[in-house]
């Protein structure tokens, strides 16, 4: 413990993070697709409480990865429509 000195501890960004929204529509991919592409960089799924499905989605995805890039490949993937 450190009394009357002040320490600056800068924190370690290790993941970029999204949040993925889909609505009751077609999608290229199915959520079982999704799961064995991408289930290893999800944080997050599950319905959204009906109250949001206007706004954001009836459906949400939190998706975590090293790089912006990853970012980008993951949701261009999970919200591709026919």
């Amino acid at each position: 413990m450190i009394a009357d000195v002040s320490v600056l501890i800068r924190p370690e960004k290790k993941y970029y993070v999204c949040y993925l929204g889909r609505r009751d529509r077609r999608y290229v991919r199915s959520h079982a697709e999704i799961m064995a592409t991408h289930g290893h960089r999800l944080a997050d799924h599950g319905e959204n409480p009906s109250l949001y499905w206007e706004a954001m989605g009836r459906y949400r995805y939190i998706f975590r990865a090293a790089t912006e890039a990853e970012i980008y490949e993951i949701a261009a993937c999970v919200l591709e429509k026919p």
